[in-house]
């Protein structure tokens, strides 16, 4: 499973950076030295989030409900850069 993960996470990050390049014309450096920054910041978010459920007390199987919000949160920020750069 972590072999899976990482494969996708690995094919998720060329195109990734090709879309940045493309998108931030005149800022190519800055758009592709921020890329891995903000892999590692929503890294950092997700786990303190996540692990507020098990702070708590609730328990490890309440962990995926904090990851819904941003999940949300994530497709509504696609919807708007696709609105914006596809029209």
């Amino acid at each position: 499973m972590i072999f899976v993960c990482s494969f996708c996470l690995f094919a998720l990050s060329a195109p990734q950076q090709i879309l940045i390049v493309e998108v931030s014309k005149g800022g190519e450096v800055l758009g592709s030295s921020l890329a891995p920054l903000a892999f590692t910041l929503g890294n950092a978010i997700g786990a303190t989030v996540g692990g507020l459920p098990v702070e708590n007390g609730l328990g490890y199987e309440y962990t995926a409900l904090s990851g819904v919000g941003f999940a949300i949160i994530g497709f509504i920020l696609l919807m708007f850069f696709e609105r914006k750069h596809n029209s």
